[in-house]
């Protein structure tokens, strides 16, 4: 178990925390050279056999697990650390992977070649607890998901209706075990596995006390009717991130991987747990690596319609940084795999051996450390930010590692995170393997993916990815990723064609699953996701992940699915693309000559920029060609453009792209200038009600100059055009709309510009609204005392509110409370204001509390401080609160709040908060920051509180002046 920094709060109750202070005792007390012995052949240490419990039950019938609200309990579901590295690495220098120069050099070539996602809809929306460790996987009828929750593993069982498959029901795996025994007490990590040679579903779970893992085997193909065999197995050592996969050739298993005190793999009697009967396991345990404290093995599970060979051993791999895991020496870093053979007659002859060292180019393990928790940058919190940022899970290969077989060669793909920069930005390292006619594994491709993306920031972290190859061959990589500046913690894809895309590139375009609009509200992330091959076709991948929101604290997962429109299905031939020609002004035709077998039609991909050196990616400009011909006259004068096409067949089936031709517009240049949109609206806080637009320049790609229109609405997600256009050719880089404006009305602004050497407007859509509001009635810089301000201890341990010069936000002075180790609740109060109509309370805050457990809120009294409420997350205009905390070691006032790390040092988070809800009481704020019995961090400083007054709409005289 990771414990918190500081007094550790019990998780598993006192039998689990006994057991990890004896492991932790003997580890620290053995000697470091024991990480640094790498045994090549292992027999099983512990052979055992668990009779399962028979349960016939319709899942239909099960009560639906417990719905959580905010205000109730939260609590993180760590994963165990039970030993201490044997190993110290510092931080690298600055670096730059030597994968990411392939990927660039393909980029996006071609941006529509990957289908989009024909499902994608939500599971769980957020349980109260972090993090939910999201996965599924897919049968012939059914999709099942699982995640964390308050207590025993949620799962959800779909049919594949698309595009929203219907849910056929709803439960915990504890309601399958019923009332009696250890597993009718479930605690989540949720396994997930469909056995698709029999046709079977496997689930599996923490039991909630001792070290039992609770296995669930489907007596039938059915999941939801057709009953259940329990399985208990109980482990040496707490079983931390279990893993299972299935090995269905001779030796007949299901493999586990667990992060015990060591790293522990397992074979279960597979034809046992299928028939219902005792089943026997065997446990192999391999000796650490150095540098981690958290590591396990990573089992290969099947995929494909054929099974590995019968000889063929089970394959269990991790990664070897040999900058971090001394005992390693050679250019690049390594892939460990570890065979299986079993012997289930005489346990004895089992074997566990290290197959040879899978050299690799040099990856980098050391994200913000070797074992911290806090790393990946969310909006709002920086990279490496301790308490908030996220975690990267650097120490394993992702789930899961897929294996496959041709017949004439085995490949095995799988994925990891690694630094790209030496600056802690994270990037999908992923690879394939192949044994080829049983010649030994060897590196076949591996590729870094971490691409600059036009419309994304910069250092922009990709992680926590899952990966596996469809029966064509083709892989799909799906991911998280998330950035300081404005990309909350979301779902992607990538993904390349067997028979099209250069090796080592994911060269299809980088593909959103969900763009999350919101932060969770802790630095745990994952800890996994899961890509499945549907068996009904053998190219469908179905994903499970996990996305932060839709509100602010909470996190939602996640199930997409799509595939390569080069599976399953005969594809046509190539074209032989011949010409591309400037026929007329603004007109290029395109001329090709039919492959065979015969294409159905043809779609007609375009770039700008040369067949050598595109600058935009091949998109798609024409669909359904039927001749050998196409003219294009949407081409801009002076502009070349470079093409390649796709030949369909009538089944939809595609093939690679055809070579590439290029041409020269003539004509008139009719391209669009290159513009962000509006950077900021907000209202100045003048007597007259106005707001101010403002943008940064934009960039003409025909002659220009550049002129700018601003369109206005009281509606979100307007079409801008000539009715609603309020500011025409400006030439500056702002706008002050003093058309009369209603106080307390939001209004939104879309800003476009214009080439005024041709008349062409870009079509952003990027909005910025604001509320206009008059001069401030309220300024407190809290400098020379705080006249009308006071504090109160509202419970517990009086730890009231002072001034002080630690840190502050303008001049020299804020108001701060610690975050102290007792259960308190302490408030700022202000002085009675009079909000009215359209007014924004302002502060500037930093907070470093511990996660999860202390944070602070904001909360409004309307008469005189006899009650309070808290502000809702809806009145936040910017910086609201960016998590939950719980009440369960005391803190008198859980829910939503601030909590983690906000700011740093003297840079301080600026709030805007809509009071519009109390325009026409008199009403007092407080800043109430609520702690629990233990653990501590800093504290809360909050410094520049304004709140701004009523305005008027601006005299008849003065409309529409437009201030540059």
């Amino acid at each position: 178990m990771r414990s918190r920094i500081g007094t550790p709060k019990p998780r598993r109750g006192a039998a689990a925390s006994i057991v990890f202070g004896l492991t932790l005792a003997l580890v620290l007390a053995a000697s470091p050279a024991l990480a640094q012995s790498q045994p090549t052949v292992v027999h099983p240490d512990t052979v055992g056999t668990s009779t399962p419990t028979v349960v016939n039950v319709d899942l239909r019938t099960l009560p639906p697990p417990p719905e959580w609200r905010p205000g109730m309990p939260v609590r993180d579901n760590p994963r165990r650390s039970t030993r201490v590295p044997t190993a110290k690495v510092p931080e690298p220098g600055p670096h730059t992977d030597g994968l990411l120069a392939r990927q660039e050099s393909v980029a996006s070539i071609l941006n529509d070649a990957f289908a989009p996602a024909d499902r994608n809809f939500d599971a769980f929306p957020y349980q109260g607890v972090n993090p939910p460790d999201p996965v599924g996987d897919v049968g012939p009828n059914h999709y099942i998901t699982a995640s964390n929750s308050s207590g025993s593993s949620v799962i959800r069982i779909y049919d594949k209706a698309s595009p929203t498959p219907a849910v056929l029901a709803t439960t915990t795996m504890s309601a399958i075990a019923g009332g009696t025994g250890v597993c009718a007490s479930g605690y989540g990590d949720p396994i997930v596995l469909h056995d698709q040679w029999a046709d079977r579903w496997l689930l599996a779970e923490f039991a909630s006390s001792g070290n039992t893992l609770c296995i669930y085997m489907s007596q039938a193909a059915d999941p939801v009717s057709g009953g259940w065999y329990i399985y208990q197995l109980t482990t040496p050592s707490f079983p931390d991130y279990p893993k299972f996969a299935v090995w269905p050739n001779a030796d007949n298993l299901y493999t586990l991987t667990t992060n015990e005190s060591s790293s522990a793999n397992y074979a279960l009697n597979r034809a046992a747990m299928l028939a219902g009967s005792a089943m026997t396991y065997q446990r192999f345990a391999v000796t650490d690596l150095s540098g981690f404290g958290f590591q396990a093995l990573t089992p290969a599970d099947v995929d494909g319609a054929t099974a590995p060979a019968a000889a063929t051993p089970a394959l269990i791999g991790r990664h070897i940084d040999n900058e971090v895991h001394s005992g390693f020496a050679g250019a690049g870093d390594y892939l460990q795999l570890w065979a299986l053979d079993v012997d289930w007659a005489t346990p004895a002859n089992s074997t566990f051996t290290a197959l040879p060292l899978i050299q690799t180019s040099e990856f980098d393990s050391s994200l913000c450390g070797l074992t911290s928790f806090y790393c990946m940058a969310k909006p709002g919190v920086p990279q490496n930010t301790s308490g908030a940022a996220l975690d990267p899970l650097r120490e394993v290969i992702m789930w899961r590692m897929a294996y496959r077989n041709f017949g004439a060669y085995e490949t095995l793909v799988g994925n990891l995170v690694t630094d790209v920069d030496g600056a802690n930005r994270g990037g999908v390292r992923w690879f394939e393997l192949r044994n080829t006619g049983g010649a030994g594994w060897t590196l076949f491709q591996e590729g870094t993916y971490s691409p600059d993306v036009a419309g994304d920031p910069a250092n922009v972290n990709r992680w926590m990815g899952s990966a596996a190859m469809d029966g064509a061959g083709n892989i799909a990589v799906a991911y998280s990723a998330s950035a300081f500046t404005s990309v909350y913690p979301s779902l992607r894809y990538a993904g390349r064609r067997a028979a099209c895309d250069p090796t080592g590139t994911l060269p299809l375009g980088e593909h959103s699953i969900i763009a999350a609009a919101a932060n969770n509200g802790s630095n745990r992330w994952g800890d996994y996701h899961s890509i499945n091959l549907d068996p009904a076709d053998d190219c469908t991948f179905w994903f499970a992940g996990m996305y932060g929101g839709p509100t602010s604290g909470q996190w939602t997962t996640r199930v997409a699915s799509f595939k390569f429109p080069n599976c399953g299905c005969t594809i046509p031939g190539t074209p032989t693309i011949d010409t591309a020609t400037a026929t007329g002004p603004n007109q290029i035709q395109v001329t090709w000559s039919a492959g065979a077998p015969a294409a159905a039609s043809y779609k007609v991909m375009r770039a700008q920029g040369t067949c050598a050196a595109p600058t935009t990616p091949y998109t798609e400009i024409a669909a359904g060609v039927t001749g050998t011909s196409y003219s294009d006259n949407t081409v801009s004068g002076g502009v070349t453009y470079s093409y390649k096409l796709i030949a369909v067949a009538a089944d939809g089936c595609e093939a690679c792209e055809s070579g590439c031709v290029e041409a020269t517009a003539t004509g008139t240049c009719l391209l669009p200038p290159t513009f962000a949109g509006a950077a900021s609206a907000s209202s100045p806080g003048a007597a007259t009600c106005q707001i101010t637009v403002a943008w940064n320049a934009g960039t003409a790609t025909c002659s220009g100059p550049l002129t700018y229109n601003v369109y206005r609405s009281t509606t979100t997600g307007f079409t801008p055009s000539a009715g609603n256009r309020v500011g025409t050719g400006l030439v500056g880089t702002s706008y002050t709309d003093l058309d009369p404006l209603t106080p307390g009305t939001r209004y939104y602004y879309v800003v476009r510009a214009v080439d005024s050497s041709n008349g062409v407007e870009e079509t952003n859509l990027v909005e910025k609204s604001a509320i206009p509001a008059g001069p401030a009635v309220l300024t407190e810089e809290f400098e020379t005392g705080a006249a009308g301000w006071t504090t109160v201890t509202m419970s517990g341990t009086a730890n009231l509110w002072a001034l002080v010069t630690t840190a502050y936000n303008s001049a020299t002075h804020s108001e701060f409370c610690a975050d102290i180790g007792s259960t308190s609740a302490n408030a700022l109060i202000s002085p009675v204001i009079a909000p009215v109509a359209g007014s924004v309370l302002t502060f500037w805050h930093r907070f470093t509390t511990e996660s999860g457990w202390d944070g602070g809120r904001l909360e409004v009294s309307t008469d005189g401080g006899g009650t309070w409420a808290q502000v809702p997350g809806s009145a936040f205009l910017s910086g609201g609160y960016n998590g939950t905390t719980s009440g369960t070691y005391g803190n008198p006032i859980p829910g939503a709040a601030w909590t983690g790390t906000g700011g740093s040092g003297n840079n301080f988070l600026e709030v805007r908060v809509d009071m519009t809800a109390y325009a026409g009481s008199n009403v007092r704020v407080r800043w109430a920051l609520g702690t629990d019995s233990s653990v501590t961090g800093d504290g809360w400083w909050v410094d520049s509180v304004s709140l701004t007054g009523a305005c008027v709409p601006t005299p008849v005289e003065l409309l529409n002046l437009s201030i540059q």
